[in-house]
């Protein structure tokens, strides 16, 4: 049974009794926080994409105490995908992509495995989160407003807490698309 509480801190917790997911939505006005669209406009022009079928370079970058690596056996699709690389406690590993674009949409498949409420996956557009997720969500495709003509800076995070992992201790990110 999923329960859905809002406290006097304008947070949203959506929580499963069985600890199977904890998904918190932070209100628009107090963070800022873009609500992932699921159903990504198929009619979109794609400008340009990355599937991680070849080796990262430019315009890729990692942040924090590992990189992202190449997951065989995870995919969406079939290929190759990304996962946030095999940190510890008190660790983050990111996954930066800086790109000029015109006014569209970034979208991107992305799963989670962690430990619910403790190990999260962020997305920023930025530096302005836009979403924040623990515990087990499957693969889903989103879609993020990119309002800013000129040089963006998309980042994947994954950061852990001090104790323990549960799940797959990760997120995976496939298929990553902007359009105008």
């Amino acid at each position: 049974m999923v329960e859905i509480g809002r406290g006097g801190d304008g947070i949203v917790d959506l929580y499963d009794k069985n600890a199977l997911l904890d998904l918190k939505i932070q209100d628009e006005k107090r963070r800022g926080v873009q609500y992932p669209t699921e159903s990504a406009d198929s009619t979109a022009e794609v400008v340009w994409s990355e599937g991680f079928e070849r080796p990262l370079g430019e315009p890729w970058s990692f942040t924090g105490d590992l990189p992202w690596q190449f997951d065989l056996g995870q995919s969406h699709g079939g290929d190759p995908c990304i996962r946030a690389g095999v940190i510890e406690g008190m660790q983050t590993s990111g996954l930066v992509l800086r790109r000029d674009c015109v006014k569209g949409t970034i979208r991107f498949w992305r799963c989670v495995s962690s430990e619910s409420g403790f190990d999260v996956y962020r997305f920023f557009i930025n530096g302005a989160l836009q979403e924040e997720i623990s515990g087990e969500v499957g693969w889903r495709q989103v879609s993020f407003p990119i309002v800013q003509e000129g040089i963006n800076r998309f980042e994947w995070r994954y950061e852990k807490d001090f104790s323990m992992s549960m799940g797959a201790d990760t997120v995976w990110i496939d298929d990553v698309e902007i359009t105008k």
